[in-house]
C-alpha cells in the first residue's frame, strides 16, 4: 500500500487492486479442500490409467489375433507352394523337357536318333486353399501392399494354371480318340506345325502356359510364404513389448534338397517387383506440418 503526501494534514493511502488471498491460502490448507484437490488428481490419474490399460489389453487382444491369423495363413500359404513344387517335379518339368526335346527332333531330324516317345498321361488338377487363404490374409491380417499383391498374385496364377491343365488335358482325349480336325494329322496338331497354309498351335501354347503359370505360382506362393514370415516377426516382436512370455510362430524355410533350377529366378519378375515400389511422397514447403 502506498502513502500519499498530506493534503490538508490529512493522509491518504491507495487501495489494493487484488482483494487479500488471505481466505485462500486458508481454504487450501483446510482438510475439505485438501480432501477435494486430493480427489480430482486422483480421479484424474485413474481415469487416466484406466484408459491406458484398456487401450493395451484391446492393442494385444488384436495382436494375438494377427499372429494367430498370420500362422494360419502361412500354412496355408505353404500348402499352396507345395502343390506347385511338387507338381513341377513330378510332372510339368519331365513332360515339357520330353515334349521340347520331341519337337525339336520332329522339326529337325537326325539320322540314327531315336525319337523322343510322346506323352498323351492326363495331369491331375492342383486343389490349394485358394479361398480360404484370401479370406485369412486379406480380412484378418493387416499386410503391406507388397504382401497383398503376393496373394492376389498366388491365385490368379494358380487358377490360370489349372485352366492350362484343363485345356490340355481335353486335347489330350482329342489325340487318344484321333478326332483331328480335317486336314490335320497327330503330329502337325501335337507340335504345332503348319500343314497346307494352316497350323493347329493349342497343344504347344497349353504345354507353354502349364510352365508359365506353375512358374508363377511356385514363385509367388514362395515370396508370399516369405513376406508371412517377416509379417509374423514383426507381430512377435510388437506382442513381447505389451506383454511378456513365449509366442509361437510358424516359420518358412526353403527346404536344401530342392532341385537346382526348380525355383524361378527372381530376376524373370523385376518388372513384377518394379511395378509395386513404394515411392516417398515430397511435400511442398507449405505443406509441412500437415498431416
Amino acid at each position: 500500500m502506498a502513502v500519499w503526501e498530506p493534503i490538508n494534514g490529512v493522509y491518504m493511502a491507495t487501495t489494493s487492486c487484488l482483494a487479500s488471498l488471505g481466505w485462500l491460502e486458508k481454504w487450501i490448507n483446510s482438510p475439505l479442500s485438501s480432501a477435494a484437490i486430493g480427489g480430482m488428481i486422483g480421479a484424474g490419474f485413474g481415469a487416466w490409467a484406466a484408459g491406458w490399460i484398456a487401450r493395451r489389453s484391446k492393442r494385444l487382444d488384436s495382436v494375438n489375433e494377427e499372429i494367430r491369423a498370420c500362422n494360419l495363413a502361412t500354412l496355408l500359404a505353404q500348402q499352396a507352394f507345395n502343390l506347385a513344387l511338387a507338381l513341377k517335379i513330378d510332372a510339368i518339368k519331365p513332360m515339357t523337357d520330353a515334349y521340347d526335346k520331341a519337337r525339336s527332333e520332329y522339326l529337325n531330324p537326325k539320322a540314327g536318333a531315336v525319337s523322343e516317345t510322346q506323352s498323351l498321361q492326363k495331369i491331375r488338377l492342383i486343389n490349394p486353399p485358394l479361398d480360404e487363404l484370401r479370406t485369412v490374409a486379406l480380412e484378418r491380417l493387416t499386410l503391406p501392399g507388397p504382401a497383398t499383391r503376393a496373394v492376389l498374385q498366388v491365385v490368379e496364377s494358380m487358377n490360370c494354371l489349372n485352366r492350362a491343365l484343363t485345356s490340355r488335358n481335353e486335347l489330350t482325349d482329342i489325340f487318344l480318340h484321333k478326332q483331328f480336325p480335317p486336314g490335320m494329322d497327330f503330329h502337325h496338331m501335337y507340335f504345332g506345325v503348319p500343314k497346307d497354309g494352316s497350323c493347329h498351335a493349342g497343344y504347344m501354347d497349353c504345354m507353354k502356359s502349364m510352365v508359365r503359370y506353375t512358374d508363377e505360382a511356385l514363385f509367388f506362393s514362395m515370396t508370399l510364404c516369405q513376406m508371412l514370415d517377416e509379417q509374423g516377426v514383426q507381430l512377435r516382436k510388437e506382442r513381447k513389448k505389451l506383454v511378456r512370455g513365449k509366442v509361437s510362430i510358424n516359420r518358412f524355410r526353403l527346404a536344401t534338397s530342392i532341385p537346382e533350377g526348380i525355383i524361378p529366378d527372381a530376376k524373370n519378375y523385376a518388372t513384377w517387383f518394379a511395378g509395386y515400389e513404394v515411392q516417398a511422397i515430397r511435400k511442398k514447403w507449405w505443406q509441412w506440418g500437415k498431416e
